[in-house]
């Protein structure tokens, strides 16, 4: 067979009532781009694989449908079917989100057009589960930004949007363990610029019964950490590093502030001084600092929402 342009990664767990949409709105890309859609089913126990076969035998030369036996988790089922991935291109989908048209040509055009950049990603409109509009991913952001500015800004990109060069899939694929998709990113901001389309191009469903934030916030937390001591501290400014780990840790204070438990904090900030690979004081003493006035920053933006009749929300302003 021909090599496909972009081979489409797609992850679905339980995702019956969302896995058709989604599924439906790669197929569309087809029109304009020579594809391949892998989609790894992590022994779902609903009617997805019901779902998903339908479609696969329906469009079997486009559609590969591996059902696990067992469930991988998220993170190894990407490495799974990026392993499998032929094309040029590869891009991510996570079962509940879905694309708009054309979504996929122009990322290609963009990456095409910008050899330095290893990856691109777009801006996505937030749904809820019946699809109502609740608001916007980002705001505008530069069109192109390094290791540095994803690090100085946080995990702010939308997985679901990614797309990048085939060449740096070792890249994914050389993460030994379990890993959310801020680490992706980090790693691949180290192989060339990252590029982004001011464009809403997936529409993102929030706060979905699956969503890992939702139901392990202490393993995402884990995974946030041993994203940031992967990002490489040579490739990286201290000064960017720094302002990260402090954010981090900034976040732990205000939980435990909220909920009233810091042993949690006084238990993370041990472990910072002794695995952050700089000096561990500043970025201490500026995370307690961070933590103490990010409430009453969250609650200007709810005032000013308030005051402004805007019910819509940007849900990762930068």
């Amino acid at each position: 067979m021909s090599r496909p342009i972009v081979s489409v990664c797609v992850v679905t767990y339980n995702q019956a009532h969302f896995i058709r949409d989604c599924l439906a709105s790669v197929l569309a890309q087809r029109v304009d781009l020579d594809i391949e859609i892998l989609v790894g089913d992590d022994a779902s126990t609903d009617n997805t694989s019901e779902v998903v076969e339908h479609l696969a035998a329906v469009y079997p030369q486009l559609i590969q449908y591996f059902r696990h036996a067992t469930n991988l988790g998220p993170a190894l089922n990407y490495q799974f079917l990026i392993e499998r991935a032929r094309g040029e291109y590869i891009a991510h989908l996570d079962g509940d989100d879905y694309w708009m048209p054309g979504k996929l040509a122009l990322q290609v055009d963009f990456l095409r057009g910008h050899r330095a950049c290893s990856a691109v990603y777009s801006n996505a409109v937030v749904v809820s589960e019946d699809r109502r509009l609740l608001g916007a991913f980002n705001n505008e952001l530069p069109e192109t930004f390094d290791l540095n500015f994803l690090l100085a800004k946080g995990n702010f990109l939308n997985h679901s949007s990614l797309v990048y060069r085939a060449e740096f899939k070792e890249t994914v694929l050389s993460i030994p363990e379990a890993f959310i998709d801020y680490r992706i990113h980090l790693r691949l901001a180290r192989r060339g610029k990252l590029g982004y389309l001011n464009q809403a191009l997936v529409c993102y469903r929030a706060a979905v019964a699956n969503s890992m934030v939702s139901n392990v916030p202490g393993s995402v937390r884990q995974w946030y950490w041993e994203a940031l001591l992967d990002s490489g501290a040579r490739a990286a400014s201290s000064y960017a590093l720094r302002g990260a780990m402090s954010h981090f840790f900034g976040g732990i204070v205000t939980a435990a502030l909220v909920r009233g438990q810091l042993i949690p904090a006084v238990r993370w900030a041990r472990r910072i001084v002794r695995e952050a690979p700089l000096n561990p004081v500043p970025v201490l003493c500026l995370g307690v600092l961070v933590g103490v006035l990010r409430p009453f920053s969250i609650l200007a933006r709810m005032v000013s929402r308030n005051i402004q009749g805007n019910n819509l929300l940007i849900y990762y302003k930068r």
